[in-house]
């Protein structure tokens, strides 16, 4: 698929979230562990994002330097584990990198339990937690309303917006285009990009289903 194809690896290489890449590369410069929140509509790169972090700071799955916790897979059982595994210094490379997807969907009871993990005091040495929301009402700062003010006081929050994100995205979904060999006639990109509210997953998508619909036509 296309959104795999061309997912993003390093902060610089995301479409647009200038503020947000400016943020992130200013808070990974500076020492210490720290926590990060990423929020903000579905399908602009929060998740990817966090995997972009985790390559920046050498953190990699297969030697357990980056856990991944899944959307609605962050329960009692997962904090444990979290807590286990970065209790000790990393045998490779410097960092843990904890992501943990889509927050607005974990258990009450693990919500509690990072509490005590992110104090100042106890939160593990050399360890970045990346956690990712949805879009939250407007009235509460666009945050998930089920989230508290004690867990989110421990979490530098960073918004990710795909305001005004057509004009770059459509450029990018012409190069897709190009590289894909779609042919001469190409389908109105700033149109798929404003039908997708600026969303580029969602705009990959359109721009595939034409591709096979004309591969499929041939």
């Amino acid at each position: 698929m296309l959104v795999n194809k061309y997912q993003p690896l390093t902060i610089e290489s995301f479409i647009g979230l200038d503020k947000a890449k400016a943020i992130l590369n200013t808070l990974l410069s500076e020492p210490g562990s720290k926590a990060i929140l990423l929020y903000g509509e579905s399908g602009i790169g929060k998740t990817a994002m966090g995997q972009a972090i985790a390559r920046k700071l050498g953190a990699e799955v297969r030697n357990g330097t980056f856990i991944h916790v899944p959307a609605r897979k962050c329960n009692l059982d997962a904090v444990s584990e979290v807590v286990a595994r970065t209790a000790y210094p990393p045998l490779y490379g410097v960092w843990y990198v904890v992501l943990v997807d889509e927050i607005d969907t974990m258990t009450p009871a693990a919500q509690d339990a990072w509490l005590s993990v992110l104090d100042a005091t106890e939160m593990p040495a050399r360890t970045v937690f990346v956690f990712t929301c949805n879009e939250g009402p407007k009235s509460n700062g666009y945050i998930p309303e089920n989230l508290s003010a004690r867990f989110l006081s421990r979490l530098l929050k960073v918004p990710f917006s795909n305001y005004g994100l057509n004009g770059e995205g459509s450029r990018f979904l012409a190069r897709v285009w190009d590289a894909e060999n779609g042919g001469a006639e190409p389908p109105d990109f700033a149109r798929i990009m404003k039908d997708s509210r600026n969303n580029l997953r969602a705009g990959l998508m359109a721009i595939e289903t034409v591709l096979l619909e004309r591969k499929a036509g041939q």
